[in-house]
Protein backbone atom coordinates (compact mmCIF):
# COMPACT_ATOMS: atom_id res chain seq x y z
CA UNK A 1 0.00 0.00 0.00
CA UNK A 2 1.41 3.30 -1.06
CA UNK A 3 0.99 6.37 1.15
CA UNK A 4 1.23 9.76 -0.37
CA UNK A 5 1.97 12.73 1.87
CA UNK A 6 0.07 15.69 0.56
CA UNK A 7 1.20 18.10 3.26
CA UNK A 8 3.15 21.19 2.31
CA UNK A 9 6.93 21.00 2.34
CA UNK A 10 7.40 23.09 5.52
CA UNK A 11 5.06 20.78 7.44
CA UNK A 12 6.84 17.68 6.17
CA UNK A 13 10.14 18.90 7.69
CA UNK A 14 8.60 19.40 11.12
CA UNK A 15 7.03 15.93 11.06
CA UNK A 16 10.27 14.27 10.08
CA UNK A 17 12.09 16.23 12.79
CA UNK A 18 9.46 15.20 15.34
CA UNK A 19 9.87 11.53 14.48
CA UNK A 20 13.69 11.50 14.81
CA UNK A 21 13.70 13.20 18.27
CA UNK A 22 12.62 10.13 20.32
CA UNK A 23 15.31 7.98 18.65
CA UNK A 24 18.04 10.34 19.86
CA UNK A 25 17.00 9.88 23.50
CA UNK A 26 18.12 6.24 23.40
CA UNK A 27 21.59 7.00 22.10
CA UNK A 28 23.88 6.76 25.27
CA UNK A 29 27.61 7.73 25.02
CA UNK A 30 29.71 4.55 25.81
CA UNK A 31 33.20 6.04 26.22
CA UNK A 32 32.49 8.11 29.36
CA UNK A 33 30.80 5.12 31.01
CA UNK A 34 33.75 2.86 30.20
CA UNK A 35 36.11 5.48 31.59
CA UNK A 36 34.13 5.66 34.86
CA UNK A 37 34.06 1.86 35.16
CA UNK A 38 37.80 1.67 34.50
CA UNK A 39 38.49 4.31 37.18
CA UNK A 40 36.31 2.45 39.69
CA UNK A 41 38.08 -0.86 38.96
CA UNK A 42 41.45 0.87 39.27
CA UNK A 43 40.46 2.39 42.64
CA UNK A 44 39.26 -0.99 43.94
CA UNK A 45 42.48 -2.60 42.76
CA UNK A 46 44.60 0.06 44.50
CA UNK A 47 42.59 -0.28 47.74
CA UNK A 48 42.94 -4.07 47.70
CA UNK A 49 46.65 -3.72 46.96
CA UNK A 50 47.15 -1.35 49.89
CA UNK A 51 45.17 -3.68 52.17
CA UNK A 52 47.24 -6.66 51.05
CA UNK A 53 50.49 -4.71 51.57
CA UNK A 54 49.37 -3.66 55.04
CA UNK A 55 48.54 -7.25 55.98
CA UNK A 56 51.92 -8.41 54.67
CA UNK A 57 53.67 -5.75 56.76
CA UNK A 58 51.75 -6.90 59.84
CA UNK A 59 52.64 -10.54 59.20
CA UNK A 60 56.33 -9.64 58.71
CA UNK A 61 56.27 -7.63 61.93
CA UNK A 62 54.69 -10.53 63.85
CA UNK A 63 57.23 -12.93 62.35
CA UNK A 64 60.13 -10.71 63.44
CA UNK A 65 58.62 -10.38 66.92
CA UNK A 66 58.20 -14.14 67.15
CA UNK A 67 61.83 -14.73 66.14
CA UNK A 68 63.01 -12.12 68.66
CA UNK A 69 60.96 -13.74 71.42
CA UNK A 70 62.35 -17.16 70.52
CA UNK A 71 65.90 -15.80 70.63
CA UNK A 72 65.25 -14.18 74.01
CA UNK A 73 63.66 -17.41 75.25
CA UNK A 74 66.77 -19.38 74.26
CA UNK A 75 68.98 -16.79 75.95
CA UNK A 76 66.89 -17.01 79.14
CA UNK A 77 67.08 -20.81 79.00
CA UNK A 78 70.88 -20.65 78.66
CA UNK A 79 71.05 -18.27 81.63
CA UNK A 80 68.90 -20.67 83.67
CA UNK A 81 71.19 -23.57 82.76
CA UNK A 82 74.24 -21.50 83.73
CA UNK A 83 72.65 -20.58 87.08
CA UNK A 84 71.78 -24.24 87.73
CA UNK A 85 75.34 -25.28 86.91
CA UNK A 86 76.73 -22.66 89.29
CA UNK A 87 74.29 -23.75 91.99
CA UNK A 88 75.54 -27.31 91.61
CA UNK A 89 79.09 -26.10 92.13
CA UNK A 90 78.05 -24.14 95.20
CA UNK A 91 76.39 -27.19 96.72
CA UNK A 92 79.84 -28.38 97.71
CA UNK A 93 80.26 -25.34 99.92
CA UNK A 94 76.69 -25.20 101.24
CA UNK A 95 77.25 -27.55 104.20
CA UNK A 96 80.16 -25.46 105.40
CA UNK A 97 78.34 -22.19 104.84
CA UNK A 98 75.35 -23.47 106.79
CA UNK A 99 77.65 -24.28 109.70
CA UNK A 100 78.75 -20.65 109.85
CA UNK A 101 82.40 -21.36 109.14
CA UNK A 102 84.12 -18.04 108.70
CA UNK A 103 86.55 -18.28 105.85
CA UNK A 104 88.75 -15.48 107.08
CA UNK A 105 89.23 -17.26 110.41
CA UNK A 106 89.81 -20.55 108.61
CA UNK A 107 92.54 -19.17 106.36
CA UNK A 108 94.15 -17.31 109.24
CA UNK A 109 94.27 -20.50 111.30
CA UNK A 110 95.87 -22.44 108.46
CA UNK A 111 98.35 -19.67 107.79
CA UNK A 112 99.36 -19.47 111.44
CA UNK A 113 99.83 -23.24 111.62
CA UNK A 114 102.23 -23.45 108.65
CA UNK A 115 105.80 -23.90 109.92
CA UNK A 116 108.92 -22.60 108.18
CA UNK A 117 109.95 -24.81 105.27
CA UNK A 118 106.39 -26.01 104.57
CA UNK A 119 104.10 -24.57 101.93
CA UNK A 120 100.61 -25.44 100.77
CA UNK A 121 99.85 -26.33 97.15
CA UNK A 122 96.13 -27.07 97.35
CA UNK A 123 93.28 -26.56 99.77
CA UNK A 124 89.87 -27.87 98.77
CA UNK A 125 86.44 -28.75 100.16
CA UNK A 126 84.08 -31.43 98.91
CA UNK A 127 81.14 -33.42 100.18
CA UNK A 128 83.72 -35.68 101.83
CA UNK A 129 85.34 -32.90 103.79
CA UNK A 130 88.63 -31.01 103.84
CA UNK A 131 91.79 -31.84 101.87
CA UNK A 132 95.07 -30.00 102.33
CA UNK A 133 98.04 -30.70 100.06
CA UNK A 134 101.50 -29.29 100.51
CA UNK A 135 105.24 -29.81 100.24
CA UNK A 136 108.17 -29.57 102.67
CA UNK A 137 111.84 -28.74 102.19
CA UNK A 138 114.10 -27.79 105.04
CA UNK A 139 117.80 -27.89 105.92
CA UNK A 140 117.10 -27.27 109.59
CA UNK A 141 114.51 -29.94 110.48
CA UNK A 142 113.21 -33.29 109.38
CA UNK A 143 110.47 -32.91 106.77
CA UNK A 144 108.24 -35.58 108.35
CA UNK A 145 108.38 -33.88 111.72
CA UNK A 146 107.33 -30.60 110.13
CA UNK A 147 104.31 -32.28 108.57
CA UNK A 148 103.40 -33.89 111.90
CA UNK A 149 103.76 -30.55 113.67
CA UNK A 150 101.48 -28.82 111.17
CA UNK A 151 99.00 -31.68 111.44
CA UNK A 152 98.95 -31.56 115.28
CA UNK A 153 98.38 -27.78 115.36
CA UNK A 154 95.35 -28.06 113.11
CA UNK A 155 93.96 -31.13 114.85
CA UNK A 156 94.19 -29.55 118.31
CA UNK A 157 92.86 -26.14 117.29
CA UNK A 158 89.36 -25.53 118.66
CA UNK A 159 88.17 -23.99 115.42
CA UNK A 160 89.00 -27.12 113.42
CA UNK A 161 87.91 -29.57 116.12
CA UNK A 162 84.50 -27.84 116.25
CA UNK A 163 83.94 -28.26 112.53
CA UNK A 164 85.97 -31.32 111.46
CA UNK A 165 86.68 -34.84 112.66
CA UNK A 166 88.91 -37.77 111.66
CA UNK A 167 92.05 -35.80 110.88
CA UNK A 168 94.47 -38.00 108.94
CA UNK A 169 97.75 -37.79 107.11
CA UNK A 170 96.73 -39.29 103.80
CA UNK A 171 100.10 -39.84 102.17
CA UNK A 172 103.69 -38.60 102.15
CA UNK A 173 105.95 -39.06 99.14
CA UNK A 174 109.40 -37.78 98.30
CA UNK A 175 110.38 -36.44 94.90
CA UNK A 176 113.50 -34.88 93.51
CA UNK A 177 113.86 -31.29 92.37
CA UNK A 178 117.29 -30.97 90.79
CA UNK A 179 119.69 -32.14 93.53
CA UNK A 180 117.21 -31.71 96.41
CA UNK A 181 114.43 -33.86 97.79
CA UNK A 182 110.97 -32.50 98.54
CA UNK A 183 108.34 -34.26 100.64
CA UNK A 184 104.76 -34.00 99.35
CA UNK A 185 101.95 -34.66 101.80
CA UNK A 186 98.16 -34.82 101.98
CA UNK A 187 96.05 -34.08 105.07
CA UNK A 188 92.35 -34.94 105.22
CA UNK A 189 89.50 -34.32 107.63
CA UNK A 190 85.83 -35.13 107.53
CA UNK A 191 83.24 -32.46 108.01
CA UNK A 192 81.29 -32.72 111.24
CA UNK A 193 77.64 -33.54 110.87
CA UNK A 194 75.08 -31.29 112.44
CA UNK A 195 74.12 -33.88 115.03
CA UNK A 196 77.75 -34.38 116.06
CA UNK A 197 78.36 -30.68 116.38
CA UNK A 198 75.19 -30.19 118.44
CA UNK A 199 76.20 -33.06 120.72
CA UNK A 200 79.71 -31.64 121.21
CA UNK A 201 78.34 -28.22 122.04
CA UNK A 202 75.95 -29.77 124.57
CA UNK A 203 78.80 -31.74 126.20
CA UNK A 204 80.99 -28.65 126.39
CA UNK A 205 78.20 -26.76 128.15
CA UNK A 206 77.76 -29.59 130.64
CA UNK A 207 81.47 -29.63 131.40
CA UNK A 208 81.39 -25.93 132.13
Amino acid sequence: MIKVNLLPAHLKRKESAGKSAPDSLYKIPMYPIMAVVFILVLIVHIVLGLFSFNRKMQIDSLDKTSKRVQAQSKEIENIKKDIIAKKDKLKILEPLLKKDIYWTSFLNKVNQAVPKGLWLTNLSFSNRGLTIKGSVFSFEADEVSLVNSFFDVLKNDSFFSDNFVDFNIGSMQRRGIKQYEVLDFVLTAEEKKKEEKTSDEHNNKRKR
